[in-house]
């Protein structure tokens, strides 16, 4: 049974849910991984016909010229760079060493070592539960737990150090993605086209864009 949430209702599908979406999106059978090198940001920093330069400059706030326009000041810049601070920090650690941009070219591996022993819980309902909430703590507006769908994973990362583009190999074992969205304030959302426009950055924030761009407010919330 699948559950989609399309507004503030609750519809349930018997069946396949993954036949569910693919009809329901029209989903081809061609469709498949796409390559990371190729997206606009990756772009940016082989293909020459992606002019960059504006756009990374303003956060090397000691070398940029604020404009004139309300919302482009120093201030506006140096807000937006400051909520940046520890994704780009944390993310960029191993990029002299291995080119690794992690949570964007690259999956975390920066982490300390956990338990060597696996919790056990009650069921998988119970796991579920926990993750969901868990993940609701930490502030995400809603969580859902689905088997993996290679289709809609990278078919290669890219290295911006080297240019690069091995294939994208995740790590044994996976079977289930957790998938969360975030609601972005309405204040912030009123910013858009300002400097400051990104300072509203947190994980999840990549999956409501991608979310946006389907026909409707229509979202995955629970597998059961």
């Amino acid at each position: 049974m699948f559950i989609l949430v399309e507004l503030f209702s609750t519809k349930t599908i018997s069946g396949s849910a993954k036949k569910y979406i693919d009809r329901l999106f029209k989903v081809k059978e061609s469709f498949g991984p796409f390559n990371q090198k190729f997206d606009i940001f990756n772009r940016s920093v082989w293909d020459d016909k992606v002019d960059p330069k504006n756009f990374f400059i303003s956060y090397d706030i000691t070398n940029y010229a604020p404009k004139k326009s309300k919302g482009f000041n120093h201030w506006d810049y140096a807000m937006r760079n400051a909520s940046w601070h520890l994704t780009d920090v944390v993310g960029e650690m191993k990029f002299e060493t291995e080119g690794r941009v992690e949570g964007f070219t690259d999956y975390y591996s920066i982490q300390t070592q956990g338990s060597f022993e696996k919790i056990k819980l009650e069921s998988s309902g119970d796991t579920t539960k926990r993750v969901k909430k868990v993940a609701k703590m930490f502030g995400a507006g809603d969580v859902g737990i689905c088997e993996m769908d290679e289709r809609w994973v990278y078919s290669h990362h890219f290295n911006r150090k080297t240019g690069e583009s091995p294939e994208l190999k995740l790590p044994d074992g996976l079977k289930y993605a957790v998938v969360f969205n975030y609601a972005h304030g309405l204040s912030i959302r009123q910013d858009i086209s300002s400097g400051i426009k990104r300072d509203d950055h947190r994980p999840g924030l990549f999956v409501k864009l991608e979310l946006r761009k389907l026909p409707g407010p229509i979202y995955c919330k629970s597998w059961v």
